[in-house]
């Protein structure tokens, strides 16, 4: 009888300790790849915004820079406005990957609103006036370029 429950005991110790390794194994894995790591937990929680907040800088600090990326970015950029519109480096960020992407549309539309509601700095002014004259709106571009003057003067 002694004999069969140690038997036993070996018998499940090593499988307990076989499932541990593996789910060790498994656990590190997912960290190891960070892409993954957030992809899963913004699955996991829709309605959260802070992890597809980190999967999107996972994605933007990738090499991977093609057409996909792009829309997964917009995709999950919108999300993330959608729920929390205050981000403003974010809103940025948008207008600047609709214009990488070929969305001018969309682009100029994100250009405008942030002009008219925050307080930019002159870089960002400056890319939307080039933005503006690339659309050949050389109106707004030079609309956008005398607010750098106004601000420069104060």
């Amino acid at each position: 009888m002694g004999i069969s429950v140690s038997v036993l005991w070996y018998i499940g110790f090593s499988v307990f300790t076989i499932v541990q390794f593996s789910y060790t194994t498994l656990y590190a894995n997912s960290l190891s790849n960070r892409e993954q790591l957030w992809s899963d937990m913004s699955t996991l929680w829709p309605d959260a915004w802070l992890p597809k907040l980190a999967l999107l800088h996972t994605i933007q600090e990738s090499e991977e820079k093609n057409l996909s990326t792009q829309n997964r970015s917009i995709n999950l950029l919108e999300d993330i406005l959608h729920q929390q519109p205050n981000l403003k480096s974010e809103r940025k960020l948008l207008a600047r990957i609709y214009r990488k992407a070929g969305q001018n549309t969309n682009a100029l539309r994100h250009y405008k609103y942030i002009l008219s509601t925050e307080e930019p700095d002159n870089t960002f002014i400056l890319e939307a006036a080039s933005f503006y004259d690339q659309l050949s709106l050389k109106w707004e571009a030079e609309k956008a370029r005398q607010r750098i003057k106004s601000q420069n003067s104060l």
